[in-house]
């Protein structure tokens, strides 16, 4: 005679033998594929390199800073990493971006700005149109 506790475990037993069974026959659950993950909002953020405010820190209250923050499906906030950039030139005057991985800051005039981090300057290939054009 099994004694209650002795059952109650192979109750526990066997619904965890028929529940592991069952999951590899029907594989991972949905939730944890990769084709139910959703791409990363575009963190890519306009910022005129020219509104500097502070050492490594740029103003992001520009019309293409709002243009950018506007069709992004995050709302930047201090903290936030994200990538910016603004138009520049090549040696041969080729259109480029110059383009710098930053966190967004919040300004002592309550706008948002970008704290950039000073090893991640580069320069990338424009193929797009620039928001002053």
């Amino acid at each position: 005679m099994l004694l209650t506790s002795d059952a109650k475990v192979l109750r526990r037993l066997r619904r965890r033998f028929l529940f592991d069974s069952l999951a590899a026959e029907l594989g991972p659950l949905a939730s944890h594929t990769n084709r139910d993950m959703q791409p990363s909002p575009p963190r890519r953020f306009f910022c005129d390199f020219n509104r500097l405010v502070e050492t490594d820190t740029y103003d992001l209250n520009t019309v293409g800073s709002r243009a950018d923050v506007a069709k992004a499906s995050i709302t930047p906030m201090a903290g936030l990493a994200i990538t910016v950039y603004d138009a520049d030139k090549g040696a041969v005057g080729e259109p480029l971006w110059l383009v710098a991985e930053a966190t967004v800051v919040n300004l002592p005039s309550s706008v948002l700005g970008a704290q950039v981090n000073t090893l991640s300057w580069r320069h990338e290939l424009r193929t797009t149109p620039t928001h002053d054009a």
